[in-house]
């Protein structure tokens, strides 16, 4: 029985960096991308359609 993936969700406002990281993510077996986001915003927006356990975002996403 394998254990479920740990579920991502990208946070950034660059979409190359997030392209990255999501093209990343999805070549680990363990790993699930559930969602992209472009702000800290959009993140929180999008948690209920798509919970993750871990975010990777860069510091434009959170508000100041």
């Amino acid at each position: 029985m394998s254990a479920e993936p740990i579920r991502i969700m990208t946070v950034d406002d660059h979409p190359l960096l997030r392209e990255g990281i999501g093209a990343i993510v999805r070549s680990q077996p363990d790993l699930r991308l559930v969602a992209e986001a472009t702000s800290g915003r959009e993140a929180i927006e999008a948690l209920p359609r798509a919970p993750a356990r871990r975010d990777a975002h860069g510091p434009a996403a959170c508000p100041t």
